[in-house]
Order: C-alpha cells, then structure tokens, then sequence
C-alpha cells in the first residue's frame, strides 16, 4: 500500500508521516526536492534560473514515479499534489500548454498509485530550515489548488482529512 502525505509548506508533517511509517511498518521515502536544488548549487527551485526549474520540476515528477513503480508498500512524505500546486503558483507562466498536459499525465500515473492521501490541512508550523517557504499567505494560496489537482488527478475518494 502506497501512502501518501500532503500538507501545505508552512505545516510541519514530519513526524507524523514518521510515526504513520513505523504504525504501518512501512518504509518512509522523503522529498527528494532539496538534495536535488542542493546538486545544482541552488537553495531551492526559486533560485533557479526558469529552464532549469522547469527541468528538475519535470524531472521531480518522474522520479517520483520511477520510485512509486518500485515500491508496493511505503509511505511518502511527499507527493505530486503540493508539487503540482507550486508549480501553478510560482512557474505557470513559464510553461506551455504542451508541457504541462505532459506533466499532467505523469502526474496522474503518480497519483492513481497512491492508496490513500493523509491532507493535512492544520497542524504544527515548520521551523525555518533555510530551504522551506513558511509564509503563511503562499501556503494558504497553495493549499487552496490541492482540492482542484485531487480531482483533475481522479484522487478525491483516496484523501483522507487529518489534523495535527
């Protein structure tokens, strides 16, 4: 069973997905976003200049299903839906119709993977770590296109609502 978390930046889900890996005896995967902007040079995907973004956030998404193909059982920290949301929010008007309905596709391959979607939508504020955005007005805004992407995904009946 595939597991998923989902939680606006600004939420800290850390230990919850934890401790939902070692209730269920399942392996926890975490976001690989960080380590990949940190391969480039770069603090986060905002930094980076607007192909190369684009680039790592295509090929975050691919990934992320080349892992989901090799996995049966684990629960991911992290998953297309905030991903996608930040995409809208910060690097639409960079990318043509052809590439997202490309992106769009993979996502939903992702996505019809995923056996249940724990949305987090309250719960403890992340600490500043240097990489994650916490103002609370992007995650706000974020958070409000995961219910549009759990149904433009055909994921709505998987998501289960949690409060931290």
């Amino acid at each position: 069973m595939i597991v998923v978390v989902c939680a606006p930046p600004n939420i800290d889900c850390d230990a919850y997905a934890s401790s939902l890996a070692e209730q269920r005896s399942l392996r926890l995967l975490q976001d690989p976003t960080r380590s990949l902007c940190e391969s480039y040079g770069f603090q986060t995907l905002y930094d980076m200049p607007e192909a190369l973004q684009g680039d790592c956030r295509r090929r975050l998404i691919q990934e992320h299903l080349g892992a989901l193909e090799s996995e049966d059982d684990a629960v991911f920290d992290h998953n297309v839906v905030p991903w996608l949301a930040d995409w809208m929010r910060w690097h639409w008007s960079s990318t043509t119709t052809e590439s997202w309905e490309g992106v769009l596709a993979i996502a939903k391959d992702c996505a019809q993977r995923y056996a249940k979607i724990h949305h987090i939508s309250s719960g403890p504020q992340r600490d500043y770590d240097g990489y994650s955005w916490l103002d609370a007005r992007n995650s706000r805004q974020v958070a409000a296109l995961f219910s549009y992407l759990y149904e433009e995904l055909g994921v709505r009946d998987r998501v289960q609502s949690v409060d931290l």
